[in-house]
């Protein structure tokens, strides 16, 4: 078994060609191709390498090593079916799709290394085949295109969508992670297309301080917000959420912009000293929390709600346990259970 290096920058990789292989990182070429009993290394001394298709599927073993200068550009499909017993991608350079067509993306239990970046900057199509996963706290960025997660799940630091970008987010299970504070979680241009179908967002709140989800004005539904860490958290843009929930880990502060935001559902449940507080971005003038869909919003408890107008105004039942620390600065919201409907009065009423 022999180590082989890949320099010289862009080529192919075939069986006879010896233009692209040293023996040592960034030595001179000429080695003889890699065979299934080598270990293959591309690093910071492999320069920029452009490629249609890049797959590893079967090898015994291929390192993508560590180069915080480099880049890799895909412009077709990458396939990553050998998995973490074949493969070992530790490059943390930029690593960009090209598409102008489609590709797919299988990464089969790879993530691609915490100091990395990911940007998808074809005009094609992004296709998931597994789960996709970015180390730490890096953000997916897509700056052109169509990303479709299908059935996959995406875990990163955080989404960046820029203008006449399009998400499918499909249904699966979407992670930010949200590991410093000042970070704008999700980056949401407003020109942007959200296809929401049945997909979850879920915002892991790690760090500590205040963070942003930029969400654009768009649809969305489910967002998740959840975590061991206090944190606030500002949400910009007038959006629609199918469902917004809370688990109610720790004391959250989720803060609403002005103007309407649209919610079918909410579920945010905290603690006895543990309350989240929900509130206007501003703490002086009123978000207003609009309901869509039949019935009320009565799944909630033990938060501190300040500075918001419930419409309509007979739904907003926040708990018993909930309160309004400021004092007087809810409209149409209401610190207790919803009531009880005696089913048998009413249908004696209805006669």
């Amino acid at each position: 078994m022999a180590n082989k290096y890949w320099v010289e920058g862009s080529g192919t990789w075939d069986s006879s060609s010896t233009t692209h292989w040293a023996s040592t990182s960034g030595g001179a070429s000429g080695e003889t191709a890699p065979t299934s009993s080598d270990n293959v290394f591309f690093d910071l001394h492999s320069n920029d390498c452009y490629n249609l298709d890049i797959s590893f599927t079967g090898t015994t073993k291929v390192t993508i090593a560590n180069g915080t200068s480099g880049s890799i550009s895909i412009y077709g499909s990458l396939d990553m079916s050998g998995g973490t017993d074949q493969i070992n991608w530790t490059f943390s350079g930029i690593t960009s799709f090209k598409t102008t067509t489609s590709c797919n993306i299988n990464m089969n239990g790879i993530a691609f290394a915490s100091n990395g970046y990911v940007y998808l900057q074809g005009t094609g199509t992004y296709t998931l085949t597994s789960n996709f996963e970015m180390a730490n706290f890096r953000k997916i960025e897509l700056k052109s295109g169509t990303l479709n997660c299908g059935t996959y799940n995406f875990k990163a630091g955080g989404l960046k969508l820029d203008s006449g970008t399009k998400i499918y987010l499909g249904s699966g299970t979407h992670t930010c992670l949200l590991e410093k504070f000042g970070f704008t979680v999700l980056d949401i241009n407003s020109e942007a297309t959200i296809y929401p179908s049945t997909g979850t967002i879920k915002i892991f709140v790690g760090g500590s301080g205040n963070s942003t989800l930029a969400l654009g004005g768009h649809t969305y539904n489910n967002i998740w917000i959840y975590g061991e860490n206090t944190s606030g958290i500002k949400i910009t843009g007038n959006n629609t959420f199918n469902n917004f929930k809370d688990t109610g880990s720790e004391a959250h502060v989720i803060q609403f912009p002005t103007g309407n935001t649209i919610i079918k559902s909410l579920t945010v449940n905290g603690s006895s000293g543990k309350l989240i507080t929900l509130q206007n971005t501003d703490g002086t003038t009123h978000a207003t929390l609009l309901k869509s869909g039949v019935g009320i919003i009565d799944n909630c408890d033990y938060i501190n709600a300040n500075y918001l107008t419930g419409s309509p105004d007979d739904v907003w039942y926040l708990g018993v346990n909930s309160t309004d620390s400021v004092g007087g600065s809810l409209t149409n919201m209401f610190l207790t259970d919803a009531p009880e409907i005696n089913i048998e009065q009413s249908f004696f009423n209805i006669i």
